[in-house]
């Protein structure tokens, strides 16, 4: 719990006075989360303007978590946050900076 909550706020800190936030995650140790914890995660993250999530390596089950994370904020913060999922980082960081490009073209962000 303590973990969620100083990731969140380093998140929301990092990102005061932006209008979106772009993620870069890597899943490569991901291990799981706890079912309660999922929950809580998601409640502290609506607050947070996601417009895109660029997930590396991973296992199927930590995919799968990550997938139905963000579709359950998309959700309930009725938002379209795109999750792609990568091989490598370079990858990754391309579709980011091609997603940051449309988003500023956006006037609606």
């Amino acid at each position: 719990m303590e973990e969620i909550q100083e990731i969140v706020a380093f998140m929301k800190e990092a990102i005061a006075g932006s209008p979106y936030l772009l993620l870069l995650g890597d899943l490569s140790a991901f291990q799981g989360i706890a079912p309660g914890m999922r929950r809580v995660a998601m409640e502290l993250s609506r607050s947070l303007p996601y417009r895109g999530v660029a997930l590396i390596g991973g296992s199927f089950h930590g995919k799968l978590i990550a997938k139905m994370l963000v579709n359950a904020l998309n959700l309930f913060t009725q938002r379209d946050i795109p999750v792609r999922f990568f091989a490598t980082e370079v990858e990754a960081y391309a579709w980011l900076l091609e997603r940051r490009r449309v988003l500023t073209a956006r006037p609606d962000r």
